[in-house]
């Protein structure tokens, strides 16, 4: 592992992750955090996981509770309050867009929904998937209210604005680590308490998942039986059709701001190719099997 004025990269993760952030696990969930936790080939790995993200960022991709048979009854009983307080003025930017996007929505379910399939496309889209916000680096490790002003970002800064908004609004929020089937690749992404139960949100999608019974799921539910993960599926793919039927301009975003003569060609050529990418998640299979390993971690508010 590299060293830095004989710290290790963890070490230095740490370093630069405010203290009130740095959420400790439940005694016996400590074994299973991060790539510990992890079936192979990630328990093995020798570095730590988000390595291109840095800051409170890469902490939390190394700090999560996984998912699985001995940490299951604290991740959906004591691990997450159920309440969140915020006092007014913390966090004044994400307080006026939750107001604004929450405005006549009365309840949590309302309005964790507005913000996943509103707000967070039109306030902080993501920086490649349509529609595309302006293009930013992986690696600024901004503190919540810079990233919801800088416009764009990526799934992990998606998911902090969002339990931001929840947050704000009394809503109960938490970050979701998804591991895909191909044992290469992963998202990050939330849930929110709805007042009876967790539920599971796509960050970058800006999707919900109802179940089989209508009722929201949680990311358990979604890695659940067969009935529930193909109503996940069906979620994704709704909301894939939705995405493709979008405009070229809609699609694009705010990628290619300026007015100039080549902008329509270049609209109408990352339009082609955003569309490709939607088609190539849009088949049921792909959707009902690619969700494989997940984890959970707490997003405190600011001390």
């Amino acid at each position: 592992m590299n060293e830095t004025n004989g710290l290790t990269a963890e070490e230095v993760q740490e370093a630069q992750t405010p203290a009130w952030a740095q959420v400790k696990a439940p005694e016996a969930c400590r074994p299973f955090l991060g790539r510990s936790g992890l079936p192979e080939p990630y328990h093995s790995k020798k570095t730590p996981l988000g390595p291109k993200v840095l800051g409170v960022d890469r902490w939390q991709a190394n700090h999560f509770i996984v998912y699985r048979r001995e940490t299951a009854a604290e991740l959906y009983g004591a691990y997450s309050a159920r309440t969140a307080l915020c006092r007014p003025g913390t966090l004044p930017l994400a307080e006026r867009v939750a107001a604004d996007y929450a405005a006549g929505l009365a309840t949590a379910e309302e309005k964790a929904t507005a913000f996943v399939t509103r707000a967070l496309p039109e306030r902080m889209p993501h920086a490649t998937l349509p529609p595309v916000g302006p293009f930013c680096r992986t690696d600024r490790a901004l503190d919540d209210e810079p990233l919801l002003a800088s416009g764009s970002g990526f799934c992990n800064e998606q998911a902090r604005v969002f339990i931001r908004l929840c947050q704000v609004s009394g809503i109960a929020a938490r970050l979701v680590f998804l591991f895909y089937a191909d044992k290469a690749t992963g998202h990050t992404t939330a849930e929110f308490w709805t007042g009876e139960k967790w539920a599971m949100v796509d960050v970058s999608w800006y999707a919900v998942f109802p179940g089989p019974d209508g009722r929201l799921m949680s990311a358990a539910e979604c890695h659940g039986n067969e009935a529930e993960r193909l109503a996940m599926a069906v979620s994704y793919q709704t909301r894939l059709r939705q995405i493709a039927a979008l405009s070229d301009e809609a699609l694009c975003g705010r990628a290619f701001p300026a007015a100039t003569p080549e902008r329509a060609a270049a609209v109408a050529t990352k339009a082609a190719e955003l569309r490709a990418v939607v088609q190539q998640h849009m088949p049921l299979a792909r959707l009902t099997a690619h969700l494989w390993q997940f984890g959970i971690l707490n997003y405190p508010l600011p001390a």
